[in-house]
C-alpha cells in the first residue's frame, strides 16, 4: 500500500490544498506549527473517521468555516482507492457527513459507519476491532505520535499488557476466561440449588431405615411364617448391594474416561508444539545460513584500514583549520595597516599647518607621505589577496576532507552492521538448542502420558459392559421384590400394616431417588466447576502465556536490533522483560527509562515502535499495510551522530513508502523526496523540494 495524494479543504490551517506523495522515503518538513501534523490527522480521519476522545470534528474543521472535506487517494494491491469524508458544523458541534469510496472507478456512497467497516476490509484489519474506539492496528503499525509511544513504555504494566493483548488480537483468551467465570457463577448457583434440594437426604435415608426396621419387626412377629419370604428378602438385599457396587464402578469408570480424555488433549498439544518447534528450528537454520552468506564480505582488516584513514584525515583537518585561522589573522593585520595608511593620507591632504609643530606643510612633504602610504596600501592589498587565496584553498581542502571522511564513516557503519549480524548466528544456535531440548522433554512427557493412557485403557476395558449388567441386575431385583410382595400377601392380619409401611417406604424411596438425581446433578455441576477452574482456565492461561512468550522473544529481538542501530554505545544494553517493559542497563546497572537523556528516550520509544510494527505485521498475516510507515518527529532530542543513524533505520526498513515528519534539516539528505510546508497569513501551503 502507498498514499498517492490528499486534498484538504477547510481543515485546520489549510483552506484548499492538495499534497502529492511519492514512493520511497518522503520528508514532510516545516517549522513547528506549520501544519505537518494536520496532514497525518487528516489521513487518519479519511481512513477511519472521527473517534470519540481521540479525533473530534471541532479539532479538524477550520475556525469560522461551516464545512470541510478530506479526500485521500491510495493504492493497495494494484487497486486505486479514493475515499472522501466531510465535516459539517451543526449548532455547537461538528459532525461527520456522508461520504464515498471509489474503487478502480466504482463509486459507493456510504455512511460514516459503513465507510469505517469498508476500510477495515480493504486494509485487512481484524473486523472484531471495527467497533473499538481506538484504531490500534493502524496506530501501532502505520502512524503513532512519538509522545504516545513514549507513554505506552512508561505506562503501568497492567494497562500496557491489556493494550498489547488488544493490539496482538489475543484478548480473546481474556474474554474466554471472563465468560467461563460467568459459567462458574451459574454452576455455583446450581450447586446451591441442588444442595438445598438434597439437604434432608440423610434424614430421608434414616427414615427409610426406620421403616425397614418396623417391617422386620412385623416379620419377626409372624414367627418366620413362610421361610420363602425371608429368602426372597435376602435375595432383594443382595441384589441392591450388587447394584450399589456397580454404581460405584460406573462412577470410577467415568473418572478414568475423563482422565484419558485430558491426557489425549495434552498429548495432542505437545505433539503440535513439537511440530511448530521443528519448523522454527528449520527457519533458524535458514536464517543463520542466510546471514553467513550475506556477511562473507566482512573483514576486520578493512575496518582497521578505515580507522587509520579517518585518523589521517582528522590530522589533515586540524592542519587545514590552522591554515584558515592563520590566513584570517594575517588578513586582519593587513586590513588594519591599510586602514591606518588611508587615514594618514586623508589627514595629510586636509592640513596646511602641522597640528604638532605648527609649521607649514609643503606640497613636497605631502606628496612624499602619500607616496609612502600608497606603497603600504598596495603591499597590504597584495598581502590580503595572497592570504585570501590561501584561506580559500584551505577551506576547499577542508570540504574535500569532510567529504572523504563521510564516505569512510558510511563504510564503517556498513561493516559494523555486518559484524552485528554475524553475532546473531550465536543467538540462533542457542535458540535452536533450547527448542531441541524442549522437544526432547515433550517427547518424554508424551511417552509417559501414552503409557499412562494405556494403563487407563486396560482398566476401562476391565469394567466390561457395566450399563448392560446394571440394567439386567435392576430387572432381576424388581422381579425379586415382586416375589417378596407376593409372599407377604399371605399374611393378611399383618400384611395390611406391612403394606402401609411398604407404601411409606416406597414413597421415601421415590423421594430418595429424586434427591439422588439432584445429588448426581450436584456432582456433575461440581465436576464442571472443577474442570473449568483446574483444567480449562489453566489451559487458557498456558495458551495465552505461550503466545505471549513467543511474541516477547520476537519483540525483544527486534527492539534490541533497532535500539542498537540508533544508539551505538557498548556500555548500554537493552531488553524487553516478560511484561513488555523496556529494561535499560548501563555498565551492568539498570536505569529507569525516565532517567535517559532526551535523545536516548526518543531512541527507546522509536525502537519500541518499530519492533511493535514488525511483530504485529508478522502476527496478523491479513494486514495489507505492511509496506508503509509514518514516523512523526522520530528524532526529538537526537544528536548529530544519532541523526546520521536514522539513514540506517530508513535503509533497514526497506518499505515501499516511508513518510517522515520532522523539522530537522539534516534528514533532508536521507530521503528520496521532500515536501515543505509553510504558513502564510495563518494559512498552510505546500512546496516541493
Amino acid at each position: 500500500m502507498f498514499f498517492e495524494s490528499i486534498k484538504l479543504e477547510n481543515i485546520r490551517s489549510y483552506t484548499n490544498e492538495e499534497i502529492k506523495f511519492s514512493n520511497g522515503a518522503l520528508l514532510l518538513a516545516g517549522d513547528i506549527g506549520s501544519g505537518k501534523s494536520t496532514v497525518l490527522l487528516a489521513i487518519e480521519f479519511a481512513l477511519f473517521g472521527l473517534k470519540k476522545g481521540e479525533l473530534s470534528g471541532s479539532s479538524l474543521l477550520r475556525n469560522g468555516k461551516s464545512s470541510g472535506t478530506v479526500e485521500l487517494k491510495f493504492n493497495i494491491e494494484n487497486k486505486c482507492i479514493i475515499i472522501k469524508r466531510s465535516l459539517k458544523r451543526v449548532k455547537d458541534s461538528v459532525n461527520q457527513d456522508s461520504g464515498y469510496i471509489i474503487t478502480n472507478g466504482r463509486k459507493e456512497d456510504l455512511t460514516p459507519v459503513e465507510m469505517r467497516t469498508k476500510m477495515f476490509a480493504i486494509l485487512g484489519y481484524p473486523m472484531a476491532l471495527v467497533s473499538k474506539n481506538k484504531d490500534l492496528i493502524y496506530r501501532y503499525t502505520i502512524y503513532t505520535p512519538q509522545e504516545e509511544m513514549k507513554n505506552i513504555i512508561l505506562e503501568k504494566k497492567e494497562i500496557r499488557l491489556d493494550t498489547l493483548r488488544r493490539v496482538f488480537n489475543i484478548d480473546k483468551y481474556k474474554r474466554i476466561k471472563d465468560n467461563m467465570n460467568i459459567v462458574t457463577k451459574i454452576a455455583n448457583n446450581k450447586i446451591l440449588i441442588y444442595e438445598t434440594r438434597i439437604s434432608d437426604l440423610d434424614e430421608k435415608k434414616k427414615n427409610k431405615k426406620s421403616k425397614e426396621q418396623e417391617i422386620n419387626s412385623i416379620s419377626e412377629k409372624i414367627k418366620q411364617i413362610e421361610p420363602e419370604l425371608e429368602n426372597a428378602k435376602k435375595e432383594v438385599v443382595k441384589a441392591k448391594e450388587r447394584i450399589s457396587t456397580i454404581e460405584s464402578k460406573i462412577t470410577g469408570l467415568g473418572i478414568l474416561k475423563q482422565n484419558f480424555s485430558v491426557n489425549e488433549t495434552k498429548i495432542g498439544m505437545k505433539t503440535e508444539q513439537i511440530q511448530k518447534n521443528l519448523k522454527e528450528i528449520d527457519l533458524i537454520k535458514a536464517n543463520a545460513e542466510k546471514i553467513r552468506e550475506e556477511t562473507k564480505s566482512y573483514n576486520e582488516k578493512i575496518m582497521q584500514e578505515i580507522k587509520e584513514k579517518l585518523k589521517s584525515f582528522e590530522e589533515k583537518e586540524i592542519v587545514e583549520r590552522k591554515n584558515v585561522s592563520d590566513a584570517g589573522k594575517k588578513i586582519g593585520e593587513f586590513e588594519t595597516i591599510k586602514i591606518n595608511s588611508l587615514e594618514i593620507k586623508k589627514d595629510v591632504t586636509k592640513h596646511e599647518v602641522c597640528p604638532l609643530c605648527k609649521q607649514n606643510v609643503t606640497k613636497e612633504h605631502k606628496k612624499k607621505i602619500e607616496t609612502e602610504e600608497s606603497i603600504k596600501i598596495e603591499s597590504c592589498d597584495k598581502g590580503i589577496k595572497f592570504q585570501t587565496e590561501k584561506e580559500i584553498e584551505a577551506e576547499n581542502k577542508l570540504k574535500e576532507i569532510a567529504k572523504q571522511m563521510k564516505i569512510l564513516r558510511e563504510d564503517e557503519s556498513k561493516i559494523l552492521v555486518l559484524k552485528e549480524r554475524i553475532s546473531r548466528i550465536k543467538d540462533f544456535s542457542e535458540k535452536e538448542k533450547i527448542l531441541s531440548e524442549s522437544n526432547e522433554n515433550m517427547k518424554k512427557e508424551i511417552e509417559e502420558l501414552s503409557k499412562l493412557n494405556m494403563n487407563i485403557k486396560e482398566k476401562i476395558s476391565s469394567f466390561g459392559d457395566l450399563e448392560k449388567e446394571f440394567k439386567a441386575l435392576k430387572q432381576e431385583t424388581d422381579k425379586k421384590i415382586e416375589a417378596e410382595y407376593s409372599l407377604s400377601k399371605k399374611i393378611i392380619p399383618l400384611q395390611k400394616e406391612k403394606d402401609m409401611l411398604l407404601k411409606q417406604l416406597g414413597d421415601i424411596d421415590k423421594e430418595i431417588e429424586e434427591k439422588e438425581k439432584f445429588n448426581l446433578k450436584l456432582e456433575k455441576a461440581k465436576q464442571m466447576k472443577n474442570w473449568i477452574n483446574e483444567a480449562f482456565l489453566k489451559l487458557m492461561d498456558i495458551i495465552e502465556k505461550h503466545i505471549m512468550i513467543n511474541l516477547n522473544e520476537e519483540f525483544n529481538r527486534f527492539f534490541q536490533n533497532w535500539f542498537n542501530v540508533l544508539i551505538e554505545d557498548e556500555t548500554v544494553n537493552v531488553r524487553i522483560d516478560d511484561e513488555f517493559t523496556p529494561v535499560i542497563e548501563q555498565n551492568g546497572y539498570e536505569i529507569e527509562v525516565e532517567n535517559l537523556s532526551g535523545g536516548e528516550k526518543t531512541a527507546c520509544a522509536l525502537a519500541y515502535r518499530l519492533a511493535l510494527n514488525r511483530v504485529i505485521n508478522d502476527l496478523i498475516s491479513e494486514i495489507k499495510t505492511k509496506d508503509m510507515i509514518i514516523l512523526d518527529e522520530p528524532t526529538d532530542g537526537f544528536s548529530s551522530e544519532q541523526l546520521d543513524r536514522v539513514k540506517n533505520v530508513i535503509d533497514e526498513l526497506d518499505m515501499n513508502q516511508i513518510i517522515i515528519v520532522s523539522h530537522e534539516p539534516k534528514i533532508e539528505s536521507f530521503v528520496d523526496s521532500i515536501i515543505k510546508i509553510y504558513k502564510l497569513n495563518h494559512v498552510s501551503h505546500v512546496a516541493y523540494a
